[in-house]
């Protein structure tokens, strides 16, 4: 987060599109079209929305390198949303997430690779699911999985028959 910073929106933009812009995205994301089809078999009744510290622009940039849209996403709650002070792993800006989704601890499924994050929202009582290498504690979120692809074993309930 830009702690300290005043927040003013356009100067907030500005400063992560310079951060943003140059990263090589494209080179370090590999497309993964099975991504788009596993969100999109999901049960009609599951809302999905990205939740990052950065802005939407990044996510796009994300997205269009992984070959998956935004429309398979109910919506993006970015840094501008949290008011650039409430970021991640804050516990005010995952209930500033949970106002913007219009739902619940209860009701989430919070899946990142940041142990600080994941912890943050289990204290929360949102069910956590750790994606990449095998954490040294376990006890950190509810689940690990190494690919995000094998969500469908975990929480197959969530998934259309």
């Amino acid at each position: 987060c830009l702690k300290g910073s005043l927040y003013v929106p356009e100067h907030v933009l500005n400063y992560l599109r310079s951060c943003h812009e140059g990263l090589p995205v494209a080179k370090a994301i590999k497309p993964n079209p099975e991504l788009q089809e596993m969100l999109q078999t999901m049960h009609p009744r599951v809302r999905k929305w990205i939740f990052t510290n950065s802005y939407l622009g990044h996510v796009e940039r994300v997205l269009s390198a992984l070959t998956c849209p935004l429309q398979v996403f109910d919506g993006v709650i970015d840094l501008l949303d949290m008011q650039v002070q409430d970021c991640k792993p804050k516990p005010s800006a995952f209930h500033r997430a949970m106002q913007v989704a219009k739902t619940e601890p209860s009701r989430c499924v919070f899946v990142d690779d940041s142990i600080a994050n994941l912890k943050a929202a289990k204290r929360l009582g949102i069910l956590t699911i750790h994606v990449g290498p095998a954490l040294e504690d376990p006890n950190s979120c509810d689940y690990s999985i190494r690919d995000v692809l094998h969500l469908p074993h975990i929480l197959p309930t969530l998934w259309n028959a």
